[in-house]
């Protein structure tokens, strides 16, 4: 379970809550790099990433 969460989810901060939202310049220059590693991470695996839901 630890790998599947590891390997075929993509945490963002910029898709969670409102108040978690980056504040100033150098954290909103990640957006980009972390949305490339998640994407190289989807091709490289072979298989989508998934954005986690609810919690359970």
């Amino acid at each position: 379970r630890v790998q599947a969460v590891d390997e075929e989810m993509r945490f963002s901060i910029w898709t969670g809550l409102a108040a978690h939202k980056p504040l100033g310049n150098i954290n909103r220059a990640r957006n980009a790099p972390y949305r490339r590693s998640a994407e190289f991470r989807q091709r490289f695996n072979g298989c989508p990433i998934h954005e986690p839901g609810t919690v359970r």
